[in-house]
């Protein structure tokens, strides 16, 4: 889903309860909801194997990665969300954070298969 865009008189609130209305309305009951804020709490890369473990083997249909956009996210989607991840202190632009959470979601596959990727 693309971030919404801020417009002329639309405040940093009004943008991210926008989007976070858009990302709701596209959940499913069931589906799993991990979101990515600073905020959030550190998983070492054995942790996100072990929670895509839990989340794989716990029947959801889908794990939804969330990264915020550039006003950050509302609310309401993070407490929709089974887990709130932090990537670290450090402030990444959003296309940054995705990708930081696509290798790490690479790594943790690695670490469930068994293959050496994960190790230093």
């Amino acid at each position: 889903m693309r971030a919404e865009r801020g417009g002329k008189g639309r405040s940093a609130g009004q943008v991210r309860r926008a989007e976070g209305q858009r990302l709701l309305e596209r959940l499913g009951a069931r589906d799993v909801v991990w979101v990515m804020d600073q905020r959030g709490r550190g998983w070492s890369s054995e942790q996100w194997a072990h929670n895509l473990r839990v989340a794989r083997e716990g029947g959801a249909p889908r794990l939804v990665l969330v990264v915020g956009g550039a006003e950050g996210l509302d609310q309401a989607v993070r407490q929709r969300a089974q887990a709130v991840v932090s990537l670290g202190p450090l402030t990444l632009a959003h296309e940054l954070a995705a990708c930081v959470v696509l290798e790490q979601l690479y790594r943790a596959h690695t670490i469930l298969a068994g293959t050496p990727y994960h190790r230093g």
